[in-house]
């Protein structure tokens, strides 16, 4: 949990200057399965198209790193329930931060 707390201190938004780690790609590089690759590759497109879309939000970068700090500690325990409940309120309040 250090490393990933060392990283979430040195990210930095895109376009803004280089970024170490993309929490989600990282995440995402777990997934063993062809169907859910495709969908995070599509998935990502259209988020990367919203981000590009909207100014950039400083507040909101501290707290998403912060979800994703959970959603990879639910992963590293193997509590499925707790893995859903993560990513689920991780995207609940990035809407909201989006305003959808």
């Amino acid at each position: 949990m250090a490393l990933l707390q060392l990283s979430v201190d040195t990210i930095r938004p895109a376009g803004r200057s280089e970024r170490t780690v993309d929490p989600h790609d990282f995440m995402a590089s777990g997934l063993d399965n062809p169907f859910l690759q495709q969908a995070y590759v599509t998935n990502r497109n259209r988020i990367a198209i919203i981000q590009n879309a909207r100014s950039f939000l400083a507040d909101r970068v501290v707290p998403a790193m912060r979800e994703h700090l959970e959603i990879i500690a639910a992963l590293e325990s193997g509590d499925s329930d707790a893995v859903v409940d993560r990513i689920e309120h991780h995207l609940k309040l990035t809407l909201r931060w989006w305003g959808v």
